[in-house]
Order: C-alpha cells, then sequence, then structure tokens
C-alpha cells in the first residue's frame, strides 16, 4: 500500500491513520519476570500482539535473559492458528552455556528451542528475526518462555526486551 498524498486541507481520518501510519506492534516488557524449577513454557506477561489476517510482517526483538548455567532457556513463539509460514533466526537449540551460535530454522506453530544461559547475574541478548505470514484468520502472536532445565535457580527475561512486527507494503 503506497503512502497516500493529502489534498490541501485534508486531514487523515481514523481510517487513514489506521491504514497508513500504524504499520508496526511493539510489544515491550515493562517489569522482569522470572521462572524457577519449571521446564513448562508459559505466556510471556509482556511480549505478545494481535497480528492481522492475509498480511505479511517482519519480525524482529531483542530478549535479555539471564540464568544458571545448567537452567538454559527454553523459548516458543505461538502464532495465530492458519500462519501459512515463518522464517526465524534464533539461537542455538540445546547449548548449555552456548549463546553465540545461530540456527536459521523454518518453523510452523509453535516449536521449542532450548538456548544456553552463562550465569545467574550475567545478561544474555538473544535476537529473533523472521517473517511471518498470517493465513484467513489473524490472532495472537505470543512469546511463551521457561527454564531449559529445571533449576533453583531462576531464569529471567528483563525489563525492556521486546518484539517489534512490521507489516509488510506489497
Amino acid at each position: 500500500m503506497a503512502f497516500k498524498t493529502f489534498s490541501v486541507n485534508e486531514y487523515p481520518l481514523t481510517a487513514d491513520v489506521n491504514a497508513y501510519f500504524t504499520q508496526q506492534q511493539v510489544a515491550r516488557k515493562t517489569a522482569t519476570e522470572s521462572v524457577t524449577s519449571s521446564t513448562t513454557v508459559q505466556d510471556d506477561d509482556h511480549l505478545s500482539m494481535t497480528l492481522n489476517a492475509n498480511t505479511t510482517y517482519w519480525l524482529d526483538g531483542i530478549l535479555i535473559t539471564d540464568g544458571a548455567l545448567a537452567g538454559d532457556f527454553r523459548l516458543q513463539f505461538v502464532v495465530p492458528s492458519g500462519t501459512v509460514r515463518w522464517l526465524a533466526n534464533g539461537p542455538v537449540s540445546g547449548a548449555t552455556g552456548t549463546v553465540t551460535d545461530v540456527d536459521r530454522n523454518w518453523k510452523v506453530g509453535a516449536t521449542t528451542t532450548v538456548m544456553g544461559t552463562i550465569a545467574a547475574g550475567t545478561s544474555s541478548i538473544v535476537h529473533v528475526a523472521g517473517i511471518i505470514r498470517t493465513a484467513a484468520s489473524g490472532g495472537t502472536f505470543k512469546l511463551q518462555w521457561a527454564q531449559g532445565t529445571s533449576s533453583g535457580t531462576a531464569t529471567r527475561v528483563f525489563v525492556n526486551s521486546f518484539l517489534r512486527c512490521t507489516r509488510v507494503i506489497a
């Protein structure tokens, strides 16, 4: 969709703002959240948004995490029903203590990835990126996460972590 050229004395209406200006959604964590002694993924309290039907989005985000060396960080993204594809660059799978490698995975639906954490009190940055193409029904896109291995030391996702979905204009 091309940007509209407004005429002199023509003011944008609500529909114009939604169509031309609001092309991205950002979900930002406003508080640090922790999980202790659990490998069952839970919905993140802040990192979710509603995606439109039949729309392509660029996804990028930064997750700021920490946890015990052996605790690790398990994550997955839940996509709207009927999502036809999404490609993500994400953390390496099953890598206790390793945070430098990247998997390039074709993923459909909820697929869990476990990545290493370095130590409690030592933050790691996880960059996620990809393309999401929703089908005939839009819906909720969200992060779910837990510990990779159950640990009495909390695994945390910190305030100011974020996800951003930018609508691709064709």
